[in-house]
């Protein structure tokens, strides 16, 4: 199922993505050009990313892999929806972007061993992570600076729940920009 969050007269509303419509409880349908697309995850505990996870993005700044994770947060602030503009900081000089798959859980949970993963996994969504590499250096790491303007942190446009995507290790991600 694909469930989306968008804004339209003056109401937040929860729905389902179906037949090119937005549909939410009691049946009524919105035309998804329309609406203000809004993150597809009301609220969460915390949000947290994985800096150069992928070797060939390393390979493209010019930066060798890291020999450990370089985890870093990202805040309320940083996110919007689908289609919301992104907003430069003033005196920038090389913003980048990063298609991402974000996986969302969806229940409490602490050492969760690795064959219990996706019992957790409430489902995915689309997330842009957007960095001002002019702030990316050692000194910087974890990237906080970089990463965490203001719509910095666009999603959506809609969750995916787990059921619908058994093997997300072989998706396809794509970036418009």
């Amino acid at each position: 199922m694909k469930i989306a969050r968008f804004a339209i007269d003056g109401q937040v509303l929860e729905g389902r993505y179906e037949n090119d419509r937005l549909v939410v409880a009691g049946g009524a349908s919105y035309d998804p050009a329309a609406v203000v697309w809004l993150p597809p995850v009301a609220s969460y505990t915390k949000m947290i990313g994985l800096a150069l996870n992928y070797s060939d993005h390393a390979a493209e700044l010019e930066q060798a892999l890291p020999p450990h994770p370089i985890l870093f947060n990202k805040n309320p602030n940083t996110l919007i929806g689908h289609r919301a503009p992104v907003v430069a900081p003033t005196g920038v000089e090389y913003m980048h972007y990063e298609n991402e798959l974000v996986v969302v859980i969806g229940q409490r949970c602490r050492c969760v061993k690795p064959e219990h993963a996706q019992e957790v996994i409430r489902g995915y969504t689309i997330g842009n992570d957007v960095t001002v590499r002019d702030f990316v250096t050692n000194f910087y790491r974890p990237p906080v600076k970089a990463k965490g303007f203001d719509t910095f942190g666009p999603l959506g446009p809609w969750l995916v729940t787990a059921d619908e995507l058994p093997d997300v290790g072989h998706l396809a991600l794509r970036t418009y920009v």
